[in-house]
């Protein structure tokens, strides 16, 4: 769906069920309302969260406010791309998702990241230019879920873009290529 019509905003996350998400964790044995809500984010859904009754001092809200602070800082690039999924993107760590967004006038490239590592070390993210049909990337930000935006090195080899993404605290990231 998410090819055919890139912009039709989808809403997803807990209001009719979470359950559904021990089909993509099947690694975990309870997952949570939050690798629920990173799972959106992840595929750039919008987001459809309840909980009754609402208690705003709560961890679970305290989540759900920092994830939605977190795709505030992206959603001028990311809603102005279109899902290509894990087209173009080289290999990831175990348990590390990617997903690519690639802006409808080629000025970059969202990549959202979804990382469940018990220690979320450094890692490299490649991206192919010619299968995303975009050039001249050049710059990279990472958007943390913890409000922080850091550089991110971009090298090229050929047609490969290669980020080396600083360790993060978080589950959820972002980052942003630029020209």
């Amino acid at each position: 769906y998410l090819f055919t019509f890139p912009h039709h905003p989808i809403f997803s996350g807990t209001c009719n069920s979470w359950k559904g998400i021990s089909k993509y964790y099947t690694d975990m044995e309870m997952p949570s309302h939050e690798n629920a809500l990173d799972r959106v984010f992840l595929i750039g859904h919008r987001f459809d969260v309840i909980g009754y009754p609402l208690k705003k001092d709560s961890p679970y809200w305290q989540y759900v406010r920092d994830l939605i602070a977190l795709r505030q800082r992206i959603k001028a690039d990311l809603y102005e791309s279109s899902f290509r999924d894990n087209l173009g993107t080289g290999p990831v760590p175990e348990k590390v998702e990617a997903k690519v967004f690639r802006h409808d006038r080629a000025r970059s490239l969202t990549v959202t990241i979804v990382d469940r590592r018990q220690h979320k070390a450094e890692m490299t993210l490649t991206l192919n230019e010619a299968t995303l049909n975009v050039e001249g990337m050049r710059r990279g930000t990472l958007y943390t879920f913890d409000g922080k935006e850091l550089d991110v090195p971009v090298t090229r080899d050929g047609d490969e873009l290669c980020l080396m993404v600083p360790k993060r605290s978080h589950n959820a990231a972002a980052v942003i290529v630029r020209q």
